[in-house]
C-alpha cells in the first residue's frame, strides 16, 4: 500500500461513521445562514433605502458596540465548553456556572454602558443616537440564555437552533417591512434588532428544556469558573481582539467621519462579513469529529486536520470569487444610488474572506492542542494593527481606508502570525501549501 492510499484509509476512518450526521448538520447550519443572508441583504436593503446612509449608520454603530462588548461576557468559553460537553457525562455544574457568569457580566456591562452614555462620557451627537445605542445593546443582558446552543452544537443537533433563529428572523423581517410602510423612526428598527436577538436565545433555552437536554439546576461552581478562566484567558483576549478588528472600523469611522460615510461602509462590510458563515459552519460541524480523532489517534488526526484545512482553503477561494461576481450588482440593484460608493469598499473588503477561512481552521487546531496563547497573540497583534491602520488610512482614504485596514489585519493575524511561533510553524506550512496548491490530496511530498 503506497503512502497516498494510507492517507485515504486513515481519513476515511475518521469521516465515514459520522458522514451522514455531519452532512445533515452542515445543511442546517448553511440553511440558517442562507436565511440570515436573505434577511441581511434583501430586508436590510429595504431598511437601508428607507432610512438613508446617516440613520443606517447609527444602526451599524450600535451593532458594532454590541459585537465588541459581547466577548467580555462570553469570555471566550464557547469552544472549550463544547469540547467539555462532548467528553463529559455530567454537564450540570459546567452549564450553570457558565450561565451565571454570563448573566452577571451581561447585566453589569449594560449598566456601565448606560452610565457612560447618560453622563456623556461616551459622546453621542444627538438624543436619537444615544437611544439607538442603548436599545441596540440591550441583548447583552440576555446572552446567558444562549448557553444551551453549545449543548446542541456538541451533539451536532443544531437544526433546533436553526429553526428558532429562522423563526425570529422571519418575524423581525415582517415587522421591519411594516415599520417601513408606516414610516417609523430609526429607534423602532433598533428595537426590532434587539428583540430578535433576545427572543432567539431565550427560545433556545426553552427548546433545550423541552427536549430534555437542559442540565439539572445546580449552584454555580466558581472553582469551575476559575478553571475555565485560567485555560481560556488567551481566548478572552483573542475574542475581544477579533471583535475589535471586525467592528472597530465602524466605530472609528463614526469618530472620524460623518454618519453617512458609516452607512455606506456598513453596507459593504455587512455584505462581506455575511460570507463568514461558511467557515464557521464547517468548524461547528467538523469540530466534534476532529475532537474524537485527536483523542483516538494522532496520525488519524493529522490526516483529518489537513483535509479540513484544504477544504477551508478551497471554500475560501470559491467564496471570494462568488462574492466579487454577484454582490456588486446586488448593491446597485437593491440598495440604490445612495449606496453606489459601497461597491469599491466591498470589492476590497471581500478579500478578507479567505483569511477568515484560514483563521477559523487554525483556531480549531489550537483549541484541541490547548495552545490558546498563540491564537491570543495573533489576534491581539491583528487588532492593534487594525486600529493603527484605521487611524492612518481613514483620514486619507475614508471608507476604503477602513476596508484596507481590515484586509491587512486579517491577513497578518490569520496567516503571517502562524510563522512567528515555533509551535505553529508546521501548521503555517500547511496553510501556505493549501494556499498555493489547494488541490493537493496530501502534504507528504511537501514535508
Amino acid at each position: 500500500m503506497n503512502r497516498f492510499q494510507q492517507w485515504r484509509l486513515r481519513g476515511s476512518a475518521w469521516g465515514t461513521p459520522h458522514r451522514k450526521k455531519l452532512a445533515e448538520n452542515l445543511f442546517w447550519l448553511t440553511a440558517d445562514k442562507g436565511v440570515r443572508i436573505f434577511h441581511g441583504i434583501f430586508i436590510a436593503a429595504v431598511v437601508a433605502r428607507y432610512l438613508g446612509p446617516a440613520d443606517y449608520g447609527l444602526i451599524a454603530v450600535a451593532a458594532s458596540f454590541l459585537a465588541i462588548i459581547t466577548p467580555l461576557i462570553t469570555l471566550g468559553f464557547d469552544s472549550v465548553v463544547v469540547r467539555e460537553f462532548v467528553t463529559s457525562e455530567d454537564r450540570s455544574r459546567l452549564f450553570w456556572t457558565v450561565f451565571a457568569a454570563r448573566l452577571l457580566f451581561g447585566v453589569l456591562s449594560y449598566a456601565v454602558l448606560c452610565v457612560l452614555i447618560l453622563t456623556h462620557l461616551l459622546p453621542t451627537e444627538s438624543r436619537t443616537e444615544a437611544i439607538v445605542l442603548l436599545i441596540g445593546c440591550m441583548p447583552l443582558t440576555t446572552l446567558a440564555f444562549d448557553v444551551p446552543r453549545l449543548i446542541f452544537q456538541s451533539e451536532v443537533r443544531e437544526k433546533w437552533v436553526v429553526w428558532i433563529a429562522n423563526a425570529a428572523l422571519a418575524v423581525a423581517a415582517i415587522v421591519k417591512l411594516i415599520l417601513v410602510a408606516v414610516e417609523a423612526d430609526v429607534t423602532s428598527f433598533a428595537a426590532v434588532n434587539a428583540c430578535a436577538v433576545s427572543v432567539t436565545v431565550v427560545a433556545t433555552m426553552a427548546s433545550a428544556r423541552m427536549l430534555g437536554i437542559l442540565p439539572k439546576l445546580v449552584h454555580p461552581h466558581w472553582q469551575t469558573f476559575l478553571k475555565l478562566t485560567r485555560e481560556c484567558w488567551p481566548l478572552i483576549l483573542s475574542g475581544l481582539s477579533i471583535a475589535l478588528y471586525m467592528n472597530v472600523d465602524v466605530v472609528m469611522l463614526r469618530l472620524l467621519e460623518d454618519p453617512e460615510v458609516v452607512g455606506i461602509y456598513s453596507v459593504a462590510a455587512r455584505l462581506s462579513t455575511f460570507w463568514f458563515f461558511i467557515p464557521m459552519a464547517l468548524a461547528q460541524t467538523l469540530f466534534p469529529g476532529l475532537t474524537r480523532a485527536y483523542a483516538e489517534d494522532q496520525s488519524q488526526y493529522k490526516v483529518a486536520l489537513f483535509r479540513y484545512l484544504r477544504l477551508n482553503t478551497l471554500a475560501g477561494y470559491a467564496t471570494v470569487v462568488l462574492a466579487e461576481m454577484f454582490v456588486p450588482p446586488l448593491i446597485y440593484l437593491l440598495f440604490g444610488s445612495q449606496y453606489v460608493e459601497s461597491v469599491p469598499c466591498f470589492r476590497l473588503h471581500a478579500l478578507a474572506i479567505l483569511f477568515v477561512f484560514l483563521g477559523v481552521a487554525r483556531a480549531q487546531h489550537l483549541n484541541l492542542e490547548k495552545l490558546h496563547i498563540y491564537g491570543m497573540w495573533a489576534t491581539v497583534v491583528g487588532g492593534i494593527i487594525n486600529i493603527l491602520l484605521n487611524f492612518a488610512l481613514i483620514p486619507v482614504l475614508s471608507a476604503a481606508g477602513a476596508a484596507a485596514a481590515t484586509v491587512l489585519s486579517f491577513a497578518i493575524s490569520a496567516f503571517v502570525m502562524s510563522f512567528v511561533f515555533e509551535r505553529t510553524r508546521w501548521f503555517a506550512k500547511l496553510q501556505w501549501l493549501t494556499l498555493r496548491k489547494p488541490w493537493k490530496m496530501n502534504p507528504s511530498s511537501e514535508e
